[in-house]
């Protein structure tokens, strides 16, 4: 026989088994801590438990109304583990944070605002783009001129 608790997540009521709990709540738990002097943290908080709830409403359906521990294991390793923003933890450097496609990518230089260019000269189409200041083809090209 499990024990089944019932918790709050984001303002959701989910039915867990007893060792779901231990595990969410000392996920929960080490996010907080990691996430201390983050001014956001109720903000940041609120984002996972409801995240951390979207993903229990997956394994719910009408003959299923609790959350068993190694569905909640399986949504805490979606989850991943929650990491200090850039610059907050000691010895944390701002790139080993970045992960994913975006991560070998460099990024545009943000000291100016972004403009739109409406550029009618040769143009069979008109409209407003800002590609053509940022692309590394010609403006001919990117407005569709043809060569020759």
């Amino acid at each position: 026989m499990h024990k089944v608790i019932v918790i709050n997540l984001n303002g959701n009521a989910y039915q867990v088994d007893e060792i779901g709990f231990d595990a969410l709540r000392a996920y929960l738990d080490r996010a907080e801590a990691q996430l201390k002097s983050n001014p956001d943290l109720a903000e940041i908080m609120a984002d996972l438990e409801q995240a951390i709830g979207e993903k229990c409403q997956r394994f719910l359906g009408p003959h299923k109304a609790v959350v068993s521990a190694a569905e909640v294991e399986q949504i805490l390793a979606e989850m991943g583990p929650v990491d200090p923003a850039p610059g907050e933890g000691a010895g944390h450097d701002a790139r080993s944070a970045q992960t994913g496609p975006d991560a070998q990518r460099p990024k545009a230089d943000t000291g100016a605002p972004r403009r739109l260019y409406q550029i009618r000269e040769g143009s069979m189409i008109s409209g407003v783009s800002s590609w053509s200041s940022i692309a590394t083809c010609g403006a001919g090209i990117c407005r569709g001129q043809r060569e020759g």
